[in-house]
């Protein structure tokens, strides 16, 4: 029997077994500190990503002494402990002392590493780590003011950029948002809004390379959504926000499930809570997160495999100031705090890496350091993988099933590869007692616990 008709077969065999269960979960979260005892100003900032090993990189600025000018570093975890690129950690990417910079960073599929930020010019280059040294300078654009606000990459390892370009006068009123991206070493710039004054810009790219961008229009107090493709950008209006004078960046997020819809988190200054809004069809539905009532700007989503939201963001009420995690799972939203401290999460940046792992980027003010949290959702002993989860995902899916099918009536499975991991009850073959395992646990996702 060839391998295709296996699957043929095995598709509608286990087709007919789909189980769903209810979900809950709770996180334990891990934190160390990035870079200790350094003198934090205003225009401290941090952006994570994360490699194809789950390695958090982190792009910060601090100002190693007082009025000495902001230093750009990149850090990644080693070992438990906290390490530079270069190693040497005398060295940096930049130095500058132009207003509120930002840097922002993303991995590619080769993990190549990019970080996006503004010269002492305010000019917005490039530079690239491909995992031995670091490129040269390339200039992103050097017609204003400009600054980052999101940087990602495709699946084709493409680069995404959206920021602001104001006037060299400063008029922020005549900015422009902008979304430029490399395709074939080609760069290309879309002009998404101008005319106007905006803050806050996060990016997603859809698996057919078309950008989705959310910002913020500060004179409209508005809440906008932009898809860009094939050179043109469409805007629309989502919500009402409340006033906006006081906020630069980290008040939006955006990402894509894998249903390809489109989810943006944000903070409503009417209210300050922090909301969740989905696009569905033509229209974009709006929901409150948790009414906090008091919440900074700053908020960080991310979607993982079994396509559950998580968003991080700061509560600050009078009795309780936290770095807090919120998840929506099948029952609804609920949250976690990640870090208790008085002064933690004012800046906030989320990523998730592969394996479904969360890594969390913030800036305690209290401590004067560069936190770093994170998250095991599934693998470990208090979420343990479903043993049909072959590949380690944290779901058994589609690719578990194609693993399990080119394995179809192997014999003699032992340790360590037990027939790439295909007999599911350990007793040397890959048969019809696997395939019930397989089936039992189709669309199981062990990040929620959800075992039989």
């Amino acid at each position: 029997m060839s391998r295709i008709a296996r699957f043929d077969i095995l598709f509608i065999c286990f087709a007919m077994f789909f189980i769903f269960s209810n979900y809950a979960f709770a996180l334990n979260w891990e934190i160390q500190t990035v870079e200790p005892n350094i003198t934090l100003s205003n225009h401290t900032s941090v952006d994570i990503a994360v490699d194809s090993n789950g390695t958090g990189y982190i792009a910060y600025y601090s100002e190693p002494l007082e009025n000495s000018g902001l230093s750009l570093y990149v850090a990644y975890t080693n070992n438990d402990t906290w390490a530079k690129l270069p190693a040497d950690p005398n060295t940096f990417l930049s130095t500058i002392t132009s207003y509120n910079p930002k840097a922002c960073i993303a991995i590619d599929v080769n993990d190549h590493i990019h970080v996006v930020y503004p010269n002492n010019d305010s000019h917005l280059v490039l530079r690239t780590y491909d995992g031995s040294s670091w490129s040269g300078l390339k200039t992103i654009d050097n017609a204003g003011i400009c600054e980052p606000y999101d940087i990602k990459t495709d699946s084709n390892s493409n680069l995404g950029i959206v920021y602001r370009r104001a006037p060299i006068d400063k008029d922020y009123s005549k900015s422009k948002i902008i979304y430029a991206s490399y395709n074939s070493g080609n760069l290309e710039k879309n002009i998404v809004a101008q005319s106007n004054s905006f803050v806050s810009g996060s990016l997603a790219i859809d698996i057919n390379g078309s950008a989705h961008i959310a910002y913020l229009n500060e004179v409209n107090e508005t809440l906008i959504y932009s898809m860009c493709d094939d050179g043109n950008c469409s805007n629309e209006t989502i919500d009402t926000v409340g006033n906006l004078d006081e906020l630069e960046w980290g008040a939006t997020s955006i990402a894509i499930d894998n249903n390809d819809t489109v989810h943006i988190s944000y903070c409503d200054l009417n209210n300050f809570d922090i909301k969740h809004a989905y696009k569905t069809s033509l229209t974009f539905n709006i929901e409150t997160v948790e009414p906090v009532g008091a919440t900074y700007q700053w908020n960080s989503l991310v979607i993982d495999s079994c396509d559950f939201l998580h968003i991080c963001y700061k509560r600050h009420l009078p009795a309780e100031k936290n770095l807090t995690h919120s998840y929506l799972s099948s029952s609804g939203w609920d949250s976690d705090n990640v870090d208790d401290i008085n002064a933690s999460g004012a800046i906030i940046s989320l990523a998730i890496d592969a394996f479904d792992n969360l890594h969390v980027a913030y800036i305690d003010h209290e401590l004067q350091t560069i936190q770093y949290a994170k998250a095991t959702l599934c693998g470990d002993e208090n979420h343990p993988s479903q043993t049909a989860d072959i590949d380690e995902n944290c779901v058994v899916d589609m690719r578990d099933m194609a693993t399990f099918s080119s394995h179809w009536f192997d014999t003699g499975c032992s340790e360590p590869n037990d027939c790439g991991g295909a007999d599911l009850d350990g007793k040397g073959s890959v048969d019809i007692n696997d395939l019930g395992i397989l089936s039992e646990q189709w669309l199981d996702c062990s990040i929620l616990d959800c075992m039989p």
